[in-house]
């Protein structure tokens, strides 16, 4: 598994819920990257089974740095 995998690698935690964790591959002085973040989260809506079609673009803007550690991911349809 490359680190990129590892990185968005999710794990379902009931419907429309997943967990994660920052991957210390992308960080930086302020926190992970955003562009892995933003990977995160389509992983997230992705794996979703509840997921219809295929993303074309993704937007993501971000107000702050995230912490490191573990996260979870809310998907809504």
């Amino acid at each position: 598994m490359s680190p990129f995998d590892e990185a968005i690698a999710l794990q379902p935690d009931g419907e429309g819920r997943f967990l994660g964790r920052t991957h210390p591959g992308y960080a930086n002085m302020v926190g992970p990257f955003g562009g892995v973040m933003a990977a995160q989260a389509l992983q997230a809506v992705l794996a979703d089974p509840r997921c219809q079609g295929e993303p074309i673009s993704l937007t993501v803007n971000f107000c702050a740095a995230m912490a490191e550690g573990e996260f979870t991911a809310l998907v809504r349809p």
